[in-house]
């Protein structure tokens, strides 16, 4: 399964994922993430919203980083191929979303993330 772009940008792999700076701290995110389901085998699809606030660098091999928010597809969301969430009251500057659980995928599938950053 190739794997999630923030607005466009690949940033976030599957297996190894560094994460973003955001402009500012912000305590309101919108996660939008679409599905390219190539031979409809997809069957269960989390993907979770993680923050670090350890201050080390974005592509830092050592960060720790802590859950914010899981996302579980609904069979309706694997239906339709998407699915928007918000997460609020979570105050964070560094984050990244990456797949905690799948079944079904296979190569030619493409998970899309776009993240919204809201108003502080």
């Amino acid at each position: 399964m190739t794997w999630l772009m923030w607005d466009g940008i690949q940033l976030v792999d599957a297996m190894a994922s560094s994460g973003i700076f955001l402009t500012k701290v912000t305590e309101k995110h919108t996660l939008s993430v679409s599905l390219v389901d190539a031979d409809t085998s997809v069957s269960v699809l989390e993907i979770d919203l993680e923050a670090s606030d350890d201050g080390r660098g974005v592509a830092d091999a050592d960060a720790k980083w802590y859950n914010l928010s899981t996302h579980s597809f609904s069979g309706a969301e694997i239906t339709a191929l998407r699915a928007m969430w918000h997460v609020v009251g979570k105050p964070v500057r560094r984050i990244r979303m990456k797949v905690s659980t799948s079944t079904g995928e296979s190569a030619g599938d493409l998970i899309t993330g776009r993240y919204t950053q809201g108003s502080a």
